[in-house]
């Protein structure tokens, strides 16, 4: 959700209202393994929108002032999930399963939450969030010449982490009227 606050040029409403005006959205997901940021545009707004991403994933702003907000949303949406059924399942069948790894913990505790920093999430993000691991998936109907080059251009310059990583890759597929990445 940090990432939703903003870019260094944008904040969390210009970036969404930047995608609604171009016939889209974006989203933001993690798992235990990802981290996927998603949307969809129309197509005669693709080069926009990957430089929309683009700007997204190479300058995010993480908001000192969001911090406590954002950890109220997370300790408001654990209490929830410590009422439903299938997450408390889902949480003691993986306890059971993975033990004490981070697979084990689906459920994460106040204490946890409450230690989050703005410094823990720009360091974590830094250290995986980079062209080496990255993979951008394009699905449409577009110039994909022209899409590349977009691609490629937003992309260049953007560093990080080079231990043990992949070299960026990206897949451009296309016969609809809307682009989703």
């Amino acid at each position: 959700d940090y990432l939703k606050e903003g870019t260094i040029d944008l904040d969390g409403n210009q970036i969404a209202d930047k995608a609604a005006s171009l016939g889209g959205r974006f989203d933001v997901n993690v798992d235990d393994d990802h981290l996927t940021i998603s949307g969809s545009v129309l197509t005669e707004f693709s080069t926009e929108f990957i430089e929309l991403i683009g700007n997204i994933v190479k300058n995010p702003r993480f908001p000192t002032e969001s911090l406590s907000r954002l950890r109220d949303d997370l300790l408001r949406d654990l209490e929830l999930m410590k009422v439903q059924p299938n997450i408390l399942a889902s949480a003691t069948f993986r306890q059971a399963l993975y033990g004490k790894s981070g697979y084990g913990l689906s459920l994460s505790t106040p204490e946890i939450i409450n230690n989050f920093s703005t410094q823990m999430v720009i360091n974590s993000y830094r250290k995986f969030a980079n062209p080496y691991e990255m993979k951008l998936y394009v699905a449409g109907m577009f110039d994909q010449e022209i899409l590349k080059e977009t691609i490629e251009n937003t992309f260049k310059g953007w560093s990080g982490n080079t231990s043990d990583h992949k070299i960026v890759t990206f897949s451009i597929t296309g016969n609809s009227s809307v682009l989703n990445i």
